[in-house]
């Protein structure tokens, strides 16, 4: 899997847990100690951001990371992925 495409569904997954907790930007930015700029890069999901950013923003909206293998559907399962 291509590294900007998991950089990007991060800062989407980071976007929408912000919106589901009613977090703006700014307020998120200021509980986590990232500048808004930098929150920003973050859900857009542009490489530069450093690993301890990332961190920070999901230490403090109280969530936590996991890498698991991407999984290839199989042939079978196409149809009820394709509907």
């Amino acid at each position: 899997m291509d590294a900007l495409l998991l950089v990007a569904r991060l800062g989407t997954h980071i976007h929408n847990m912000r919106t589901d907790r009613a977090l703006t930007m700014i307020a998120l930015a200021g509980r986590s100690g990232v500048t808004r700029r930098k929150l920003s890069e973050i859900e857009k999901g542009e490489l530069a951001v450093t690993m301890r950013h990332y961190a920070k923003v999901i230490a403090c909206m109280g969530a936590e990371s996991e890498v698991i293998k991407v999984r290839h559907p199989t042939f079978e399962a196409l149809p009820e992925i394709i509907k």
